[in-house]
């Protein structure tokens, strides 16, 4: 079953979110399950990251979605975090979930498609946890604002938990989660 509590982008609040280093922060701290999100780099390659941008959260400039893997993979992802961090990357998603494994943690994947990106994302977060098993051995939730990228994840695994994630609240709410073949709701919490 999923926890009521689970680690944000691994655990943010002590260490760079969406690094190894988060995830294995939260870990420490007694967390069974940590969140992180998947996005897709220029040249295919799904990535953990939230913004559009790399701007935030590493050295680089610029958006994710026009920024090949290799350029990524050079670029610090912890010095604004603190000191300790300097030299942190930004990890691939098969990185974020072989660690997570390593770790007994189960996992919830946030699908970031970016603009119009929505079906190729799902595909190649489906296609990940299909290639490395991921998907038979680890406990998993996949989640995302896009409703589009959910469906895809059902059609092409049925077997795979989804959830709708809500910045803003619908009337119809659970009728579309049916439609989805949803297992959760995640709202924004000030709603």
């Amino acid at each position: 079953s999923i926890p009521k509590i689970i680690g944000h982008r691994g655990a943010s609040g002590y260490a760079p979110e969406n690094t190894l280093i988060s995830l294995r922060k939260a870990h420490s701290l007694g967390v069974s399950w940590v969140e992180f999100d998947a996005m897709l780099t220029l040249d295919g390659m799904l990535i953990a990251i939230h913004d559009e941008t790399l701007d935030r959260t590493t050295n680089g400039h610029g958006l994710v979605a026009e920024t090949p893997y290799k350029q990524i993979m050079q670029l610090d992802a912890g010095f604004w975090f603190g000191e300790e961090f300097v030299g942190e990357k930004i990890p691939t998603a098969a990185e974020f979930l072989a660690e997570a494994e390593r770790l007994g943690l189960g996992v919830n994947i946030e699908i970031k498609p970016t603009y119009g990106k929505d079906i190729e994302t799902a595909f190649a977060v489906v296609q990940l946890l299909q290639n490395y098993g991921f998907n038979k051995r680890m406990n998993l939730l996949i989640t995302s604002f896009s409703m589009e990228s959910l469906a895809i994840v059902h059609a092409l695994d049925s077997q795979l938990h989804t959830g709708l994630l809500l910045n803003q609240w619908i009337i119809a709410w659970h009728d579309i989660l049916e439609q989805l073949s949803c297992v959760s709701l995640h709202l924004n919490h000030k709603i």
